[in-house]
């Protein structure tokens, strides 16, 4: 059967997932949340009296390491890279989808140019940024969805992508007539931003991975704000509840490192994340590493970075067991694949690039079956025909098509982070 066969056989089964066994089941693709679009508007009067505008200047660390754990590219990795950025370039640079040019700016960094000619960053701003209005200052919020454009389907998923990228604060853009700075966009966040116990201003803790990466990313020592609906803020804090909620979710998958069981996927603890919870896993470990949180954060981070290695081989057991048992499923399964992969080398060597990850020869040997892995998962796609075809894909399937053109995205910086042609700024 051929490859949009196989897409069409799934997009046309309704819930392919309830007829098969639980444990041979594919994973199902992530589908973006799209709750209603945030107005732009003047900020309400908080809880406790009058908005305070968080009056804090973005600090931009001046330290940049690579993984300790790189190897050179050799041409089959150089060959997987050169497949996965066509992806990017083909069909990221999408002026109507704001979160695929978010996604090529972590493969190509923050210079992108759209097919229409203007800078990418300029387009994302001027077409749907909205400006919000607190006592004089003017800050900037990006809605889930405009009309069918993707935007940001999880909560600063743009200032994360604008941050983690390099772009400068102090940029100047244009928001809707307005000229302000990347700056207003990140302090605009932080009057959204709180945590309190279980309760969240984010649809969940999911949804708060990627404002604590963009906060974390700027943010200078001690850093304390006011949201706009009264909750007293520091990035200690955010930053340790996060990290909590993460390490609660990998209690089965501790527990199997330690006792040598094995933990099958059901969309449980972390897997409940986006990714398989690798950007909440990021962006804690960034915070940390940073010196937000404190030692009870530090030492989480620290015990959960061998279980996150443990996920290698048990993720990739059980999807290619997937694959052999329902090769109908090859569509969806490779790129569940091409997923895991491409966000565990960004994850690993991030961690390492942070000093959260020793170089030891466990270690390499772990990190080079996984680029070796990836490498392989690419060129399993290419021989599948799947790459020029994508288009066809997305009309019969757009979620199938977006993963893969978002973890194309991630893979490449994976490899990037992996052969040290990319490094964290922190």
């Amino acid at each position: 059967m051929s490859a949009l066969g196989l897409v069409l056989l799934i997009s046309c089964a309704g819930s392919p997932n309830s007829e098969v066994p639980v444990e041979d089941a594919p994973p199902s693709p992530e589908v973006p949340v799209t709750p209603p679009a945030v107005p732009s508007e003047s900020v309400p009067p908080s809880l406790g009296g009058a908005v305070v505008w968080p009056d804090v200047a973005p600090v931009v660390p001046e330290r940049v390491t690579q993984s300790a754990l790189i190897a050179p590219a050799d041409e089959r990795v150089k060959h997987a890279r050169e497949l996965l950025l066509g992806v990017v370039t083909t069909h990221a640079l999408d002026a109507k989808n704001p979160w695929g040019v978010a996604h090529a700016m972590v493969a190509l960094g923050p210079k992108v140019t759209l097919p229409d000619g203007r800078d990418g960053v300029d387009a994302l701003y001027a077409d749907f940024g909205g400006l919000i209005e607190v006592d004089g200052h003017q800050g900037v919020r990006f809605p889930r969805k405009v009309g069918t454009s993707r935007v940001e389907p999880h909560t600063d998923l743009l200032l994360k992508a604008f941050v983690e990228a390099g772009l400068d604060p102090a940029r100047e853009v244009v928001v809707q007539g307005s000229t302000v700075t990347v700056a207003d966009h990140w302090r605009g966040s932080l009057l959204r931003a709180w945590v309190d116990g279980d309760a969240t201003s984010f649809d969940s803790f999911n949804d708060s991975a990627w404002a604590l990466r963009g906060i974390a990313g700027w943010a200078p020592e001690g850093l304390s704000w006011t949201s706009a609906d009264g909750h007293e803020m520091t990035l200690d804090a955010f930053t340790l509840r996060l990290v909590t909620e993460e390490y609660r979710l990998n209690t089965e998958l501790r527990d199997s490192l330690t006792n040598g069981t094995t933990v099958q996927k059901r969309g449980q603890g972390i897997w409940t994340h986006t990714c398989g919870g690798a950007h909440t896993l990021q962006a804690g470990a960034y915070a940390v590493a940073r010196g937000f949180g404190g030692e009870e954060a530090r030492t989480m981070v620290l015990a959960d970075v061998p279980v996150f290695l443990h996920r290698l081989d048990l993720e990739l057991q059980q999807v290619d067991h997937a694959m052999a048992l329902r090769p109908e499923y090859g569509v969806i399964l490779i790129e569940q694949r091409l997923k895991f992969l491409g966000h565990f080398l960004e994850t690993a060597h991030t961690y390492s690039a942070l000093g959260l990850l020793p170089d030891t020869r466990e270690n390499r040997a772990v990190l080079d079956k996984a680029r070796l892995e990836l490498v392989g998962t690419v060129e399993g796609i290419e021989r599948a025909g799947l790459l020029p075809r994508l288009g066809e894909i997305k009309t019969a399937q757009e979620q199938v098509f977006l993963d893969y053109v978002g973890d194309a995205a991630h893979a490449v910086h994976g490899l990037d982070l992996s052969t040290g042609d990319a490094s964290v700024r922190w």
